[in-house]
């Protein structure tokens, strides 16, 4: 172990150890050290980690040997040995963020695991290490180019650090080794939040159940790598990096981008972005049951009464609210991309037709319809990419003012609110036990006072709502209009922060 001084625990264990045990452990950290060809400081940390997490399953009972066959360094292959060479183009998508950020606004996204039982931080590490081979595509770092940023390889230990803030803040990329994403844990719960600029929402989850698989066999399952959990041994498929834009682009009618600014919520807008994020926690056959009533689906039941409530909270009847609502692009063009592939359905109606619920349920089932059929989406996304087309030429130096010309009836004051529905993930049966629910949190933008985000597991579906401002009467009026309908809302989140 010539990179590693042991902790002084592991050091007090061998010296009572038997020699066949303190063989396979010696053993285990020589196939780690003859796999790592990184930055002393990453070498270092990774044969910590393997030290940690190897004295917390000694201390959970475990033999040696069967401890080190759950840490397994094969597992990490020849990653770490070999020098990256590999960069990526942004996706159509994505160009536009890192072009519209600032220090304290920035497109990041959560996806949460609750699990069963307090998380283990040692071992959720050596998970991240083995899982983010798996992803290429999301271990880099973000570079200049000269006619757009683009993603360059970035081989380093990826840390697990504890949450300590608000989800979804600013993620630092200001060095060539900044990754654009993050993995945390607090009490029982497995974050991993993302730079927009590096996937999308069913991209992210694929991330998610692996690292959660795998932290979930560290701790004694077996999970097989089905419904969505990547074979983290597997070589990676190109295909899940490539630019899934580009691959179904066909010139032809474009549409669907154009539009006029929506009204906004009142309430006076935090600095702290979000100020804070409020779960709501419902049992999904409650609320499948409750749309079934209405005869429509969850979304449409969920877009309308997020309508409602958001003329709850604004102070006069003028203008239209306009929500949306994303879309996976993969659901009529087949991909397996883990990059950005979604596009959007806006739905608008002038504030003083938002009554209540069964006043508008009809027109929002109409436009959801509309807006997310091939025809339209198929027309935004040839404008998603003749747009970005008609940007390269310009330099990277000089593109910010075009992309905010072009763009600019792009940003979120087109938007009262946005929902994004990632729908039922579905996981393997062999998980279940280990994880009790999910939620995604949708960072918020300049404008918007709230975003709305939703995912349903095990039974438990959860409405996150990403606040800009602190007055409480969005989410007051969603909750009085879902229990109106026979839905137990159990509220959980963050608390308030302060201008």
């Amino acid at each position: 172990m010539k990179k590693l001084r042991a902790s002084d625990e592991l050091t007090e264990y061998l010296l009572s150890a038997s020699e066949d045990d303190r063989t396979v452990i010696e053993e285990m950290f020589s196939s780690l050290e003859s796999r790592l060809n990184l930055a002393t400081v990453y070498e270092r940390g990774l044969m910590r980690d393997y030290d940690r997490a190897l004295v917390w399953l000694l201390n959970a009972g475990l033999s040696p040997e069967e401890a080190v066959k759950r840490l397994d360094p094969e597992k990490l292959g020849g990653y770490y040995c070999r020098e990256s060479k590999t960069w990526y183009p942004l996706d159509s998508s994505a160009k536009v963020y890192p072009l519209s950020m600032s220090r304290n606004k920035m497109q990041v996204f959560r996806l949460s695991a609750y699990m069963t039982a307090p998380v283990v931080p040692e071992l959720l590490q050596v998970a991240l290490n083995a899982v983010i081979t798996r992803f290429p595509c999301f271990a880099v770092s973000v570079r200049r180019g000269f006619f757009w940023h683009y993603l360059d390889g970035l081989k380093a230990r990826f840390e697990v650090t504890e949450e300590n803030d608000i989800p979804c803040g600013a993620i630092d990329i200001s060095s060539s080794r900044s990754p654009a994403f993050r993995v945390q844990y607090y009490g029982d719960r497995i974050s991993a939040e993302f730079f927009h600029i590096l996937t999308d929402g069913t991209g992210g989850m694929v991330f998610l159940k692996t690292l959660v698989a795998e932290y979930a066999r560290l701790l004694g399952a077996d999970i097989p790598c089905t419904h969505g959990v990547a074979d983290v041994r597997a070589i990676p498929d190109p295909q899940e990096s490539e630019n899934s834009f580009l691959e179904w682009y066909k010139p032809g009618p474009t549409g669907g981008f154009m539009g006029s600014p929506a009204a906004q919520m009142g309430g006076r807008l935090t600095r702290k972005r979000p100020s804070g994020v409020v779960h709501f926690i419902m049992d999904s056959d409650e609320l499948r049951s409750a749309a079934r009533k209405k005869s429509v689906s969850v979304t449409t039941l969920m877009t309308a009464a997020i309508f409602v409530a958001s003329r709850a909270a604004m102070d006069s009847p003028d203008g239209n609210i306009q929500i949306q609502v994303p879309v996976d692009m993969r659901r009529i063009h087949p991909s397996v991309t883990l990059r950005n592939f979604s596009l959007y359905a806006s739905i608008k109606i002038p504030a003083a037709k938002v009554n209540n619920l069964d006043s508008i349920l009809s027109e929002v089932c109409e436009q959801l319809k509309n807006g997310t059929s091939e025809e339209y989406l198929n027309h935004m996304l040839t404008s998603a990419v003749m747009l970005v087309n008609a940007a390269r030429p310009i330099p990277l130096s000089m593109k910010g003012w075009f992309i905010r010309i072009i763009y600019g009836f792009l940003g979120d004051k087109l938007f009262t609110n946005t929902l994004s529905n990632l729908g039922i993930v579905d996981i393997p049966d062999e998980l279940r036990p280990y994880v009790r629910m999910m939620d995604f949190v949708l960072g918020t933008v300049i404008t918007n006072r709230a975003a709305c985000s939703m995912v349903t597991v095990n039974g438990k579906a959860v409405l996150s709502i990403a606040k800009l401002t602190n007055d409480p009467s969005f989410e007051e009026r969603l909750y009085s209009e879902l229990s109106g309908l026979g839905i137990g809302v159990e509220l959980e989140g963050s608390a308030r922060n302060e201008d």
